[in-house]
């Protein structure tokens, strides 16, 4: 009897359930599954660094306590009708709501959807929309707070400007100097703990993505499973060379997102606005500002890392069209970065390294490699070696969204043989088109240097002066990429000749002919591209010693966008023909 009236009398809160704000302070904490005690305490810390800074700020300014210099001198561009107090409350709440985003990332409501909020309750968050906006804010606020006390060690602001006087950073020697270092010292921390959150959530939800319960739908495609039902790889890795495109698209896209930041900032370095030798502009971000081009690079640098996170977020989803809509939209962003925004300073450099470096060494060139390569040079380099990266990131999600493996690329019923033979017969075309190209311009060059104005006038040939050895020389780097071409359809091109020693007859590695050749398909087809942008706008007379009614120093320039994407074409025709057996699928065709 006892036992009934306990069931039926209504129970009671009980210490474990706290009513009104600590229920909602227990739900913004719960913890989410698998989340590392480290992650979780460096989540919870974050809040806290910022307090310090907000704390003084009100202080300071909403209670006029005299630990700061002159309020109204420091408004900045906050409007004349927004009083400082009200402006210092709203920032300061503003940043820790902020700052308290970071505990989502160990939170249950960070991986779902709460269920108060309308339309989208209890739904679950896709890992890129917390990892990227996440990824960002740490690269921002790494960097902002890192300049920022670098700056006030140096007497100056973020701008660059000398501090005045009456700011509280400008007298560090003083107490109220002290505690304003004190209180904001904190938030350098901020940034690297959010990063490592961050990184612990990804490897979390990706973790969780990547062992679903039972076979996935790719792996049962590929005929990964063994009797049981369990899969004996869920996810096949990415082949070689793709799996180095994504870590150098992230090394990229992650350092140029700070250097564009610095950039912002008023940061040296800044690459171009007449970076090169040449007198004018001809890369399309000279003429820009150093903020536009900042802020250009920013943009390029948060694109890559977007499309890096939803490549990865797609890996183990068959989503054909938002695949394929992904892999298009890296791929013109890979042509951006690599072909728009270098010229041919890039072709020029990798053309005259021979002339350069052995001049140097033999002493017949007062010009040393480091004044020859300034960094606007290797920035060049960087931005098509990133944009090849970024092309290699996109080929990976086109073989996801097409259901093809995604180590090398085959798909499921597909004939090997038939493949490889079409593969050929484009390479052949495509190397006869790569070939022709730089022997056209071989010949105009090798004719100046013997003293013929094959194409040009006889003063402009006699302008040029000695600079007619330079251009032979880049064309005899043209012939000799030209006899490399031929290896692409060559047996020479898959087994070292026999008169090489210690390599006869060896197999030639996929990378050294790929990588290359990549490269300066990029370089050719970039330099291409400016030439033929520089001629469209007017602007090629005065920039190159050559002018319009000198044929022979523009035309043959005019068709290396043709050259550039033929070689792009034969390398990708001979990775498919260098495929090797692929151990990731069972396709009964290999």
């Amino acid at each position: 009897m006892t036992r009934e009236v306990l069931a039926s009398t209504p129970s009671t809160p009980t210490p474990s359930t706290p009513p009104g704000m600590g229920r909602l302070w227990s739900a913004l904490h719960r913890p989410a599954p698998g989340v590392p005690r480290w992650a979780r305490a460096a989540a919870l810390l974050i809040p806290w660094l910022v307090l310090p800074a907000s704390i003084w700020r009100i202080a300071g300014v909403g209670f006029h306590l005299p630990i700061m210099g002159d309020v109204e001198a420091g408004r900045g561009d906050v409007p004349g009708w927004l009083p400082m107090e009200v402006y210092v409350v709203l920032l300061s709440v503003g940043s820790e709501l902020l700052a308290f985003a970071a505990v989502g990332l160990v939170a249950t409501w960070g991986d779902r959807v709460p269920a108060w909020v309308p339309f989208l309750r209890k739904r679950r968050i896709p890992t890129p929309a917390a990892v990227v906006p996440a990824a960002l804010g740490a690269t921002v606020l790494t960097t902002l707070w890192t300049v920022s006390f670098v700056q006030i060690a140096r007497g100056r602001t973020i701008q660059g400007d000398p501090l005045r006087g009456d700011f509280v950073f400008a007298h560090l020697s003083s107490w109220q100097g002290v505690l304003a270092l004190a209180a904001y010292l904190p938030l350098l921390l901020w940034g690297p703990l959010l990063a490592a959150v961050t990184v612990s959530y990804w490897r979390r939800r990706t973790s969780e993505a990547r062992h679903p319960v039972g076979p996935s739908p790719r792996v049962q495609a590929h005929g990964l499973t063994d009797n049981s039902g369990r899969s004996r790889n869920r996810r096949p890795r990415t082949g070689g060379l793709l799996r180095w495109a994504s870590r150098v698209a992230l090394t990229w896209a992650s350092g140029y997102l700070v250097l564009g930041l610095a950039w912002l900032a008023g940061g040296p370095g800044y690459p171009w606005q007449g970076g090169g030798r040449l007198s004018r502009s001809v890369s399309i971000v000279d003429p820009l500002s150093p903020r536009t081009g900042a802020l250009l690079v920013v943009a390029a640098a948060t694109l890559g890392l977007l499309l890096l996170a939803t490549t990865r977020w797609l890996g183990a989803r068959p989503r054909p069209v938002l695949g394929r809509a992904t892999a298009v939209i890296g791929g013109l962003l890979g042509l951006v970065v690599a072909v728009a925004v270098p010229d041919v300073r890039l072709l020029q450099g990798l053309g005259y390294a021979p002339m350069v470096w052995g001049g140097w060494a033999l002493g017949l060139l007062d010009v040393s490699p480091l004044e020859a390569y300034p960094w606007a040079w290797w920035n060049l380099l960087l931005w098509a070696v990133g944009g090849l990266a970024l092309l290699g990131v996109s080929v990976r999600a086109w073989r996801d969204a097409a259901g093809a493996c995604r180590r090398c690329g085959r798909r499921p019923g597909r004939s090997e043989a038939r493949t490889r033979h079409r593969a050929l017969a484009v390479g052949r075309v495509a190397v006869a088109v790569a070939v022709a190209v730089p022997v056209g311009y071989a010949v105009t060059r090798y004719a100046w240097a013997l003293g013929y104005p094959l194409g040009v006038r006889q003063h402009t040939l006699d302008d040029l002066g000695p600079g007619v050895w330079f251009g032979a020389g880049l064309a005899t780097f043209g012939l000799l990429g030209a006899v490399l071409e031929l290896g692409l359809v060559q047996p020479w091109g898959e087994r070292f000749p026999r008169w090489m020693p210690r390599l006869a007859g060896r197999r030639v590695p996929v990378g050294i002919a790929v990588v290359p050749a990549s490269v300066v398909a990029l370089a050719v087809s970039s330099a291409g591209v400016m030439f033929i942008r520089l001629i469209l706008s007017g602007e090629f007379d005065g920039l190159f010693p050559a002018e319009l009614p000198d044929v022979a120093g523009w035309l043959p320039e005019m068709f290396w966008p043709v050259w550039g994407t033929a070689l792009a074409v034969a390398t990708a025709a001979y990775a498919v023909r260098r495929r090797p057996t692929c151990p990731a699928c069972s396709d009964p065709s290999h």
